[in-house]
């Protein structure tokens, strides 16, 4: 009976500990921005998105990474108060044309279904987008000026890592 308990136990362990997680590693010598962060509902094209370009650009130093993450499997880490600089406001667009400027409280639970799409990054003038296959971006290598943008995905399903890497 102990070990069908402690069993139980770490299977309720590791739902607790199953999480939506986006990383931007920076493995250059130069800060990089993130310029707008895209999510959508993993259809191609598809609405509504969620920019986080009404925030401001985010910066990651040299050789740091930043990391948005939630506990919350249907939800994407719009509300990540363990994130420096946290993001406080993303815009929702309905449409191409549509969107609604609203804090990261309101939009994690507006986030049900939603992945990462695509990131627009900086290093100094130079910008790059990469994202998911059909977002109009590729997962790269993308080159640029001496640095390249790449992005995976590992984890699970119900608990997905996206991974964009500077380097």
């Amino acid at each position: 009976m102990k070990k069908i308990f402690l069993i139980a136990l770490f299977i309720c362990g590791m739902q607790l500990q199953a999480q939506k997680t986006f990383r931007l590693i920076n493995l250059t010598a130069n800060t990089v921005m993130i310029d707008n962060l895209v999510t959508n509902t993993g259809v191609a094209g598809a609405y509504p998105q969620f920019n986080s370009k009404p925030n401001g650009s985010v910066s990651i130093a040299p050789f740091a990474t930043y990391t948005l993450t939630t506990t919350n499997l249907t939800r994407f880490p719009f509300f990540s108060p363990s994130s420096t600089p946290t993001i406080n406001s993303w815009e929702r667009a309905t449409s191409a044309t549509s969107g609604t400027v609203i804090s990261s409280t309101v939009a994690f639970p507006l986030g049900a279904a939603q992945v990462f799409y695509w990131v627009q990054v900086r290093i100094g003038g130079f910008t790059k987008q990469v994202g998911v296959i059909g977002s109009g971006y590729t997962p790269g290598p993308i080159t640029s000026n001496g640095w390249t943008a790449t992005y995976s995905q590992m984890g699970t399903g119900t608990a997905p890592i996206y991974n964009v890497t500077i380097q």
